[in-house]
């Protein structure tokens, strides 16, 4: 990642003040929502440089966790940037000469957005190859321990291998949904772990209160359900 000193300085202040408050799942799963519905390259491409920054300074850290974090926003980023470039028109309106870049006004309506995004031809090519990797195949890949690096994803988007995870023969958006939901039981598990009961009701106005006791009994029904299907899938 190519960047100042100051700016990978800047972007872990930024991090480590927002994170004081709240464990890494909780911050991850804000960006990963604000990716979901971000409608800019320009803001994605955003991201994804500053996640990448901050990967870059948890390696030098030995912060494996920030690492984590950093590197699945930053793919997050790259593959959102992918589905926003290929919403636009990618046929150019005409051709320069041989060996001749095409002037501004020549090139796709694609390429002028990623041009001004930022993004490079390499940047766009390696978003494009992420973005070819099946949705249930990119989400077991960035949600794995061990999350793969952009380049080493981009790589997997160029070839035709064996799915990364056997579904035995499960419904493909099913599965999909599976991962999304363990992920957060496992990410709510991880911060309640440091949060007692009452510290939260202490924590909230009494307006809040009726809407926290009624999504708390559902969610309370809901895992009840889960352990009872769980028990019978045993």
């Amino acid at each position: 990642m190519k960047g100042s000193t100051a700016e990978v300085e800047e972007m872990r202040l930024a991090t480590t003040r927002g994170v004081k408050d709240a464990p890494l799942p909780v911050k991850y799963e804000q960006a990963r929502a604000a990716l979901a519905e971000c409608v800019n390259i320009d803001e994605c491409s955003t991201w994804a440089k500053k996640a990448a920054a901050l990967a870059s300074y948890a390696r030098q850290a030995d912060d494996d966790s920030l690492r984590k974090m950093s590197e699945r926003i930053q793919a997050r980023a790259v593959r959102r940037c992918s589905e926003l470039l290929r919403q636009l028109p990618a046929k150019a309106r005409g051709t320069g000469k041989a060996g001749v870049e095409a002037p501004p006004h020549l090139l796709s309506e694609r390429a002028r957005a990623a041009e001004k995004a930022g993004m490079s031809r390499d940047q766009v090519v390696r978003a494009m190859r992420v973005g070819k990797i099946p949705e249930a195949e990119f989400e077991a890949l960035v949600e794995s321990d061990d999350p793969p690096t952009l380049t080493e994803l981009a790589e997997r988007g160029t070839r035709k291998v064996a799915p990364l995870v056997d579904i035995e023969g499960r419904d493909p958006a099913e599965f999909n949904r599976a991962i999304h939901v363990r992920g957060a039981i496992a990410d709510l598990a991880v911060m309640l772990g440091h949060v007692e009961p009452a510290a939260i009701v202490r924590g909230c106005v009494s307006r809040q209160l009726p809407d926290l006791k009624k999504n708390s009994t559902r969610l309370i029904a809901w895992l009840s359900d889960l352990v009872e299907e769980l028990e019978s899938a045993e």
